[in-house]
């Protein structure tokens, strides 16, 4: 490459030699500088010609790894910094692996569009009105990672794409961005039929902690799908509204043990005491994670009533509950736990728990 280079650079500056010796003798020295400007473009051009060939050849490379990595399912940081660095000549053809049939290259060029920034903002923005759905979708997705306020009414638009993969990641990139001009097209998407579109837009809500999103979010609390309900419990307790509360209650004794963890982690961040029994109860349920996080939210309530059977929690054969019930007896503050706790330490076998034990205990001594 470097020999091609030379030869086509020297038949530029030969030709501008030949412009400036016919014009020497034409009109002497004179005429011959005004000419000089005439024969140095032709070399600055020529090079400028062949770096963007070289670096037009460096990203087809570079795409071609991309893809190859892709599909074994790693993707070497080389070629992931080398294609950041590149910048605004990889963007179009990273959009452009949007149309792969694999998953992982298309996440791949996604993931490192939003790295480049703002350079792949415009192109990203064109890339939602493209004919295929994986462009529209990942342009979506990007554009959600990079907060980019001026894709809100285009990805507004698209919540409508006859895509369900579009919508989906539309109304994800909408809670990313937070902005509030999304509110009304996200409540709006709970009447349509696809319930990744309405579980999506849930957690959207949720993002923009918006409370007018709270009544529709209680609504979706009834939903026939289970992760939409599961969606609706997690966003409320992000939005934090005490109208939430008895809404939540009720759902801890859903069905599906996913609903039911929603609904304790959110009363634990809502902290409201009328919360306090019925999360008690659900430290009986029969799955570690809804056990776990009513656990976790009786400690961020932090109310004195729950120690009693945070210490029986001691003893959960789950090594994940006793640590996450040592840890809610540190934030209650309640001396009664130093004595269990303490027993906790000699008999433990599990790091994890023994160091939330400890901690916890730091906190009882010291308060």
């Amino acid at each position: 490459m470097a020999g091609s280079k030379s030869k086509i650079i020297a038949v530029f500056v030969s030709a501008g030699l030949i412009i400036r010796v016919a014009a020497w003798l034409s009109g002497g020295p004179a005429v011959a500088g005004r000419t000089a400007s005439l024969a140095a473009p032709y070399a600055v051009d020529a090079t400028a010609q062949v770096e963007r060939n070289e670096v037009s050849e460096e990203v087809e490379l570079l795409i071609a790894r991309l893809k190859q990595g892709g599909r074994r399912r790693w993707v070497p940081e080389e070629i992931i910094h080398s294609l950041i660095a590149i910048g605004e000549p990889a963007i179009a053809p990273l959009i452009e692996c949007f149309k792969d049939e694999d998953n992982w290259v298309r996440w791949s060029a996604a993931t490192i569009l939003t790295r480049i920034g703002e350079p792949t903002i415009e192109p990203l923005l064109n890339a939602l009105e493209d004919k295929h759905k994986w462009v529209r979708a990942h342009s979506a997705w990007a554009l959600g990672e990079l907060r980019e306020r001026r894709a809100v009414e285009p990805l507004i638009a698209r919540l409508k794409d006859e895509e369900r993969q579009v919508k989906v990641y539309a109304a994800w990139a909408l809670g990313k961005i937070g902005d509030k001009r999304a509110i009304d097209p996200l409540i709006e998407c709970f009447k349509d039929w696809d319930g990744w579109l309405r579980h999506g837009a849930a957690l959207s809500l949720g993002e923009i902690g918006d409370p007018r999103a709270v009544e529709p979010l209680i609504e979706s609390l009834k939903d026939e799908d289970k992760w939409v309900q599961a969606g609706a419990a997690e966003a409320l307790g992000k939005v934090g509204d005490k109208r939430a509360v008895e809404p939540l209650i009720s759902k801890l004794e859903s069905r599906h043990w996913t609903v039911r963890r929603y609904a304790a982690e959110s009363l634990g961040k809502i902290a409201d005491e009328q919360a306090v029994y019925p999360l008690i109860l659900a430290l009986r349920d029969e799955h570690p994670l809804v056990q776990g996080h009513a656990v976790e939210a009786l400690g961020k309530i932090a109310d004195s009533r729950a120690v009693g059977s945070l210490i029986n929690h001691l003893q959960d054969e789950n090594w994940w509950v006793r640590r996450r019930a040592a840890t809610a007896l540190g934030q209650i503050g309640d001396k009664r736990a130093i004595q269990p706790l303490e027993n906790l330490v000699k008999t433990e076998e599990q790091k994890y728990v023994i160091k939330a034990a400890k901690e916890a205990l730091k906190k009882l001594k010291a308060s």
